[in-house]
C-alpha cells in the first residue's frame, strides 16, 4: 500500500474523533451506532489417500464497525464508519487493522433536491443496474443464513439488490398536477469504477439515471439510461471501452376490494463497444419483459405470469456482473489431495466464504457453474433467453402455512454452435409450516420448512458431440424450535446433486462466442447442520453452529471428501 495513504488511514479515526468533539461542543446532534461480531471456527477435512492437506484448521476474528452519525442541521447528514478488526492469533496489537469502511454525506437543498456524495448504494432495473442475488441464496435455511448475512455486511450487499459505489447521486420531483400528469421524478447518479494508472488503464465511470412520469394514481412510465465508459485522454491506451443501455418501462397497479392487480413491462437496447486497438468492434441487441400479477385479498392467494426475451448480444455490465467470482480460490482448503489440486466449490462456500465474492464490475460476462443456475446465471438480464415463468403463492391468514411454487420454461433465442436450441426447465417449491399456530398448546415457535428446486438443461441434436443433458437439484429440510425463552434450536438436512454435461461458451474480449468447452458433472453433496441460538435481545445473539458435509464425486476421485465445521458466532447491533 502507498505509504502516504497508509499514514492517512491511520490518522482518520483521530480526525473523526476530533471533529465529533468539535460538533458536540457546538451542541450539534451527534450519535454513535454500529455492529460488532466475534467468530471462532474450527474446520476438519478428510479424504481417502490424502496425506498432504492439513486435517484441522482453526480461525476467527473479532471486529467492530463504529459509525459516527452527525446532523449539523436539519438538511444535512454525515455518516462515517471505521472498522477495527483483530484476527485471532495476533498479539499485542500486531493483528489489529483499522479501515475507513464508509463515508458519505447526504442532504436536502431547498426542501426539494436530495443528494448524496461519497459511498452510495444504487440500483435501477434488473436490466440496467442491479446486483443479482448469488446462487442458491433463495434455497437457504436459518443456519446458513447466519453466515450469509455476515458476507452481505462485509460486501455491502442489500436486500433490495443495490450496488455499492463511490460517487454522487441526486433525485428530485416536479409536481405538475394537470389532467394528464401528476408529477415527474428524476434520479441521477455517477460513480468512478476504475482509476487511471497513467499507462494503459483509463478512468472508467458509470453514469445514468431514471425519469418516471406518474399518470394518475395507478399508472406510471419511465425511461432508464446506464452508461459505463472510459474517459479518453486519461491514459496512454489507444483502446476505449463503453457499454450503453437504454430502456423504457411502464407499471400499472390497481388495488380493488377483492383483488390487487399489477402489470408491468420493460424493453430496451444495449451497445457494447471497444474503439481502437486490436479488439475494436461492437455488438448490439434488445430485450423485452412483461409481467402480470394478482393477489386475492381474502384467501391471500397470489399468481404471477412473466414473459421474457433477451437477445444473445444484449450486454449490461451493471446488471450482468455476478457477486461470486467462480475463478477465485476458496479461502478454506483451497487446494486438496496429494497433488494439491483446486478444491471445487461447495454449497457452504457459496454462503460463507467472503473471499470468493466481488465488489468490482467485470465488462466481460463472468464465469459461472451451470449446475448451480443454468437458466438465469446473470439474472433476468441473462442473454439468449426467452420464455415464461409462473409463480403461485399462498399465505394463510394466521400464517400457519406459507407456500410458494415457481415453474420456468425457457429456451435459447438462437442456437450456439448448432442451430438446435437449448431448453431450460425449472421447478421450485417452498413450504413453511408454523406448528405453533396449529397447536395452541405450544406457547413458543415451532416451524418446519422444506425447499425443493430442480433444473434441467437439454439440447437434442444430430451432432453427438453437441448434445447437452444436465440435471441438478437441491432439497433443504429444516426445523426451528424455541424450546425455552430466548433459546432456539435449528436442525437441517440439505442435499445437492448434479449429473450430466453442458457446453460452456468461450468468449473473446468483445464477449462474442468463439469456442465451447464441454464440462461434465456427477456428484452429490449432503450436509447435516445444527445450531443453538440464544437471543440476548432483538439486536444481539450468540450462535453455536455445526455442519457436516459429505461430497461424493463419481468422475474425479480427489473431489470426494468430508468437511466438519464448528463455529461460535456472536453478533451485536447497537
Amino acid at each position: 500500500m502507498n505509504k502516504r495513504l497508509s499514514n492517512f488511514k491511520s490518522i482518520v479515526p483521530f480526525l473523526l474523533l476530533a471533529w465529533s468533539n468539535n460538533l458536540i461542543s457546538q451542541q450539534k446532534k451527534v450519535w454513535a451506532s454500529g455492529q460488532a461480531r466475534s467468530v471462532f471456527q474450527q474446520n476438519k477435512y478428510g479424504s481417502a489417500g490424502d496425506t498432504v492437506t492439513p486435517v484441522m484448521t482453526n480461525s476467527g476474528h473479532a471486529l467492530a464497525d463504529l459509525t459516527l452519525n452527525a446532523s449539523p442541521n436539519s438538511s444535512t447528514y454525515l455518516n462515517a464508519t471505521i472498522r477495527v478488526r483483530n484476527d485471532f492469533g495476533g498479539f499485542w496489537g500486531s493483528g489489529v487493522t483499522f479501515d475507513l469502511r464508509q463515508l458519505y454525506l447526504k442532504g436536502l437543498i431547498k426542501n426539494s433536491i436530495r443528494y448524496q456524495l461519497g459511498d452510495i448504494n444504487y440500483k435501477l432495473t434488473p436490466f440496467t443496474f442491479f446486483s443479482n442475488s448469488e446462487e442458491l441464496s433463495g434455497q437457504q435455511n436459518k443456519i446458513v443464513n447466519v453466515y450469509r448475512q455476515m458476507v452481505h455486511t462485509d460486501w455491502f450487499y442489500t436486500k433490495d439488490n443495490t450496488w455499492r459505489q463511490q460517487g454522487a447521486a441526486v433525485d428530485f420531483s416536479l409536481d405538475i398536477n394537470n389532467k394528464l400528469f401528476r408529477s415527474i421524478d428524476f434520479d441521477l447518479f455517477s460513480s468512478r469504477v476504475n482509476p487511471t494508472d497513467f499507462q494503459l488503464q483509463s478512468e472508467r465511470f458509470f453514469y445514468g439515471g431514471n425519469s418516471t412520469i406518474h399518470l394518475g394514481s395507478d399508472l406510471q412510465a419511465g425511461l432508464n439510461t446506464m452508461v459505463l465508459s472510459d474517459v479518453k485522454g486519461t491514459s496512454k491506451s489507444k483502446s476505449f471501452f463503453s457499454n450503453a443501455v437504454y430502456t423504457g418501462n411502464v407499471k400499472y397497479l390497481k388495488k380493488g376490494s377483492i383483488f390487487n392487480v399489477e402489470a408491468s413491462g420493460e424493453f430496451g437496447t444495449s451497445k457494447f463497444e471497444i474503439k481502437g486497438g486490436s479488439d475494436a468492434g461492437s455488438i448490439s441487441d434488445f430485450f423485452a419483459h412483461s409481467q402480470v400479477s394478482s393477489t386475492h385479498k381474502t384467501t391471500r392467494l397470489s399468481f404471477t405470469l412473466k414473459y421474457i426475451n433477451v437477445g444473445p448480444g444484449f450486454r449490461s455490465v451493471g446488471a450482468q456482473t455476478k457477486r461470486i467470482n467462480f475463478d477465485a480460490l476458496s479461502g478454506l482448503y483451497g487446494r486438496i489431495s496429494n497433488a494439491q489440486t483446486i478444491r471445487p466449490f461447495t454449497t457452504l462456500d457459496l454462503a460463507q466464504d467472503a473471499s470468493i465474492y466481488r465488489y468490482s464490475f467485470n465488462p466481460n460476462l463472468d464465469k459461472y457453474l451451470p449446475w448451480y443456475d443454468n437458466m438465469n446465471p446473470y439474472g433476468m438480464a441473462t442473454p439468449n433467453r426467452k420464455g415464461q415463468e409462473v409463480k403461485l403463492g399462498w399465505l394463510t391468514k394466521d400464517s400457519l402455512l406459507i407456500m410458494k411454487a415457481n415453474i420456468s420454461l425457457l429456451q435459447e433465442v438462437v442456437g450456439q454452435g448448432v442451430s438446435d436450441l437449448r431448453r431450460f426447465n425449472g421447478v421450485q417449491f417452498q413450504l413453511d409450516l408454523n406448528i405453533n399456530k396449529w397447536l395452541k398448546s405450544l406457547k413458543r415457535d415451532l416451524t418446519i420448512s422444506m425447499h425443493q428446486s430442480m433444473q434441467n438443461t437439454e439440447r437434442k441434436t444430430s451432432l453427438s458431440q453437441a448434445k447437452i443433458d444436465l440435471k441438478s437439484s437441491i432439497l433443504d429440510l429444516g426445523i426451528s424450535w424455541e424450546f425455552a425463552k430466548d433459546f432456539e434450536l435449528v436442525l437441517s438436512y440439505r442435499k445437492f446433486n448434479a449429473v450430466g454435461n453442458e457446453m460452456m461458451n468461450v468468449r473473446n474480449t468483445l464477449t462474442e462466442v468463439t469456442d465451447f468447452e464441454n464440462i461434465k458433472a456427477d456428484f452429490v453433496e449432503e450436509t447435516l447442520s445444527a445450531a443453538l441460538t440464544y437471543h440476548f435481545s432483538s439486536k444481539s445473539q450468540i450462535h453455536a453452529i455445526w455442519h457436516k458435509l459429505n461430497r461424493t464425486d463419481k468422475l474425479i476421485a480427489d473431489n470426494t471428501f468430508k468437511m466438519n465445521q464448528f463455529a461460535i458466532v456472536y453478533i451485536l447491533n447497537f
